[in-house]
């Protein structure tokens, strides 16, 4: 009997914690503490600060090579406390590092980009962080038994890699860094 009574208060009980963290307001992602002043009158952030990026157009593996630009910009202000050090949009330096192109056998073409910097008012800001991308996965299937043109049908290549606009990504901060609130 005792057992089943704390069965039903801890039943009863889920429910209005639930409801007590829902209701808690939520901070901007990009909102950090207010970070530790520096005796010049700068403001140090920590290394490993994550940094929210998003693309700021559609990136295609079939329009690009090997060193190319990729289109990120971040994708939030970056706050701490209730001064702001670097403005959403801002061009982010990331390059692509590797292609492979979409290959027979309905195997998919990959794309990978790592993120270098970006500018916070006149300050570099060096980050690091890197994703991969594939396409789509194009497999024959049954088709591949069909007489005459199923052989064929393994020659059909996957699908290059397209990554929209507004696709999130995060890197974190390679190196402790002093930044000035932007006036």
């Amino acid at each position: 009997m005792r057992n089943q009574f704390f069965a039903v208060l801890s039943f009863l009980a889920v429910p209005l914690v639930a409801a007590q963290q829902s209701a808690t307001p939520e901070t901007s992602a990009a909102s950090l503490p207010t970070p530790a002043q520096d005796p010049s009158g700068k403001f140090i952030f920590p290394c490993d600060t994550p940094i929210h990026l998003s693309m700021s157009q559609d990136f295609n593996q079939k329009k690009t090579s090997v060193g190319d630009r990729v289109p990120l910009v971040l994708a939030d202000d970056l706050i701490a406390g209730d001064m702001l050090f670097a403005r959403k949009g801002a061009a982010v330096f990331a390059t692509v590092v590797e292609l492979i192109p979409p290959r027979p056998g309905g195997a998919p073409g990959i794309v990978r980009f790592e993120v270098h910097s970006f500018l916070a008012g006149n300050a570099t800001v060096f980050v690091r962080g890197h994703a991969t991308r594939e396409g789509e996965l194009k497999t024959p299937g049954a088709s591949v038994l069909i007489p005459i043109v199923g052989p064929f049908t393994a020659l059909r290549r996957g699908g290059a890699p397209i990554i929209k606009k507004g696709t999130p990504f995060t890197a974190y901060l390679a190196q402790d860094v002093l930044l000035a609130p932007l006036s």
